[in-house]
């Protein structure tokens, strides 16, 4: 009854860490999409804001035509001409500046979003080796409980990897196959 609680408490610690891990790994699948998407937020509103620059520029190009053409000025050439290329040239920057900056906060947001990932990465793993380490370790202490050390005869012990006393099947003159040699 004790070993089958034993094993009954070893499926529930694997089972609990492969969820944890499976969790961590399905938050980071999550934080990459969720930053791809807010990038894309950012991007789209730097390039809406962009336009809006150029079509305020645009309505000061046709308050500069009106103003110019009401004081005589040559539209084609001269002063009139250059104030025109300014603003244009302007706003042109303007709307570039807010891309770049939409730009770098999109890369900005998708880093934050892959060091997040990371992390859950990270989680995932280590749920996954904390799930195997109580595995081994559940193991080897029903290994201890069924096999107690004070029963073997000098000879039959050897150490495991994790230092713990068990004895072979052979050490024992168990037969693999089913009865005593």
């Amino acid at each position: 009854m004790g070993t089958t609680v034993a094993v009954m408490g070893l499926v529930v610690a694997a089972a609990s860490a492969s969820y944890s891990a499976y969790t961590a790994q399905d938050n980071a699948t999550d934080a990459k999409k969720a930053a791809g998407e807010q990038a894309a937020r950012e991007k789209e509103a730097a390039a809406i804001q962009a336009q809006k620059i150029k079509d305020q520029a645009s309505n000061l190009q046709g308050e500069q035509r009106a103003a110019l053409a009401a004081s005589g000025q040559d539209l084609a050439a001269g002063g009139g001409s250059a104030i025109l290329a300014t603003t244009d040239r302007l706003a042109e920057q303007d709307a570039l500046a807010v891309l770049r900056g939409g730009t770098n906060q999109a890369l900005a947001t998708i880093a934050k979003g892959n060091s997040l990932s990371g992390q859950f990465g990270a989680q995932a793993a280590a749920a996954g080796i904390n799930g195997v380490s109580s595995l081994l370790d559940g193991y080897n202490k029903l290994n201890k409980a069924t096999i107690p050390a004070a029963s073997l005869a000098a000879g039959d012990v050897s150490s495991n990897f994790t230092g713990a006393t068990t004895a072979t099947a052979a050490n024992r003159g168990i037969s693999l196959l089913g009865g005593a040699q």
